[in-house]
């Protein structure tokens, strides 16, 4: 099975908005991807942040029992794409894991888009909702490109 990852700073925001989504859509299509997510800087087993889960529940996507983790090789390993939300992200991949360079996007570049998807924490509701807008975005277009490779 293909898997996808998704980075961003402490995996409590936005890549799990991109992971719960990403695997809420690909299940409800019938595609065989799944997605995972982590963070450059996150402390393991920190749940998501309410304003996220609030977001995704008020899109009527049930959020699973989840749980922050830290980037690690295993996971670098085990994902045939990896997307991150600011280009900072991706350079610290790369630079970290250069062998698996390749694999290495942010989700607006894969998209042909520019800039960073930046972070809401500490921000209301509205910006969390905002920040999950683009993220849904993205994912829809990558779940269109995998389908057509």
């Amino acid at each position: 099975m293909k898997r996808v990852l998704f980075v961003c700073t402490g995996n409590s925001c936005r890549s799990p908005m991109a992971e719960i989504y990403f695997n809420y859509k690909v299940n409800k299509e019938g595609i065989e991807i799944l997605a995972d997510s982590a963070g450059i800087s996150a402390y393991d087993g920190t749940p998501i942040s309410t304003n996220a889960r609030k977001v995704l529940e008020n899109y009527n996507i049930k959020v699973p029992e989840f749980y922050s983790k830290s980037i690690n090789l295993t996971l670098i390993k085990e994902a045939n794409y990896i997307f991150t939300m600011e280009q900072y992200h991706r350079d610290f991949l790369k630079n970290n894991y250069p062998s698996f360079s390749e694999k290495i996007y942010t989700l607006n570049e894969f998209c042909d888009m520019s800039g960073d998807i930046e972070d809401p924490i500490g921000f209301d509701y509205n910006k969390y909702e905002e920040t999950f807008k683009i993220i849904r975005e993205r994912v829809d277009c990558i779940i269109k490109k995998l389908k057509e490779k």
